[in-house]
């Protein structure tokens, strides 16, 4: 098959077209035909070797599957030859007590496709049939490869752990990238009253006109926030992981701080007492399991939840998407399609 990805980690550049042997599912598993898939953060912390954890070269990234079953290994019961399918980031080892609850996230043996397995920048990817959900009709193949990372990761924050509904108030950073955009329009969808933060003027006009009830800019984001919700918001979206102090003080009490990034590295300091004096939280958000997303999937259709997809370029441009996303100039997603 064809494939692009690196044999060494670094910019862009360094992604390359390789011709790799095509793979062969084992019990449980199918190889799956990949139609497209988008570019996350995450393919860019793999590529520059970053993400944190030990990648064997050569290796081939994307997270995000959305394609057509090639073939089926042996014990395959849930999906055939031709089904159109979306692969959850995440799947588990299948036989911990995470796993037996359908919570693969937390499995400690868990894997992220692109991650610690090779990704859909190739023709094909090997996955077990339990990674697997078929998308609902209505989501053309461009939203699918934009949504199971990011939209996913959305739906976990705000839904499962955030229980966001009527009358809930959500701040949430960085709202141009791909989880925020994501965030906004399902924020609003479940009826929460929407604060996004932005760096430009022109993308908070964008994130008003996908639902976004205020827009704040600069570095006094905490007062700006203080003059629109009277004691703090119920949830805040950490995507960066820049600013995690700040995102304390604006919950409001008995407030949650959903963290999911670390744009400016792993580690972040904040004042304990800021969080127990006032009973607020901080949980931790990777992406969501399969169940999720399938949730995730069939509310976007019914609700008219889509990707913002800025571009769409061939799978070979895959080094010009990792520059445009690493110039900050990207709002939404950029999808990789396989001709």
């Amino acid at each position: 098959m064809r494939a692009v990805g690196f044999e060494k980690f670094g910019g862009p550049e360094v992604l390359k077209t390789i011709e790799a042997p095509d793979p062969r599912p084992g019990p449980g598993e199918v190889v799956v035909r990949v139609l497209a898939t988008s570019v996350n953060r995450l393919d860019l912390l793999v590529r520059s070797g970053t993400f944190g954890a030990a990648i064997p070269l050569p290796h081939v990234p994307g997270a995000d599957v959305v394609g057509v079953v090639e073939e089926v290994g042996p014990g395959v019961v849930d999906v055939s030859r031709g089904d159109l399918v979306v692969s959850n980031t995440i799947y588990g080892c299948g036989s911990c007590r995470y796993c037996a609850r359908g919570d693969e996230v937390l499995c400690p043996r868990h894997k992220v496709v692109g991650v610690s397995t090779w990704g859909s920048y190739g023709e094909l990817v090997k996955l077990p049939a339990r990674a697997l959900v078929r998308p609902p009709k209505g989501l053309k193949i461009e939203d699918l490869a934009a949504m199971p990372l990011a939209y996913g990761t959305a739906w976990r924050a705000l839904r499962t752990v955030g229980r966001v509904g009527p009358g809930s108030t959500v701040f949430i950073w960085a709202a141009a990238g791909g989880v925020g955009t994501f965030a906004v329009q399902l924020a609003k969808a479940l009826g929460a009253f929407v604060i996004a933060q932005t760096r430009s003027e022109e993308k908070g006009r964008m994130l008003k006109a996908l639902g976004a009830d205020a827009v704040v800019y600069g570095h006094d984001v905490a007062q700006q926030v203080a003059a629109l919700v009277e004691d703090g918001v119920d949830v805040v979206v950490d995507t960066t992981g820049a600013y995690l102090q700040t995102s304390i003080n604006m919950a409001r009490p008995g407030g949650l701080v959903v963290a999911m990034g670390y744009l400016v590295g792993p580690e972040a300091r904040f004042d304990v007492r800021t969080l127990y004096r006032r009973g607020k939280a901080i949980v931790g958000v990777q992406t969501s399991n399969r169940w999720e997303l399938a949730e995730a999937l069939e509310f976007a259709a019914r609700r008219g939840i889509r990707p913002i997809v800025q571009e769409v370029l061939p799978v070979e441009e895959a080094a010009k998407a990792h520059a445009l996303l690493e110039s900050g100039k990207v709002f939404g997603k950029i999808v990789l399609r396989h001709e």
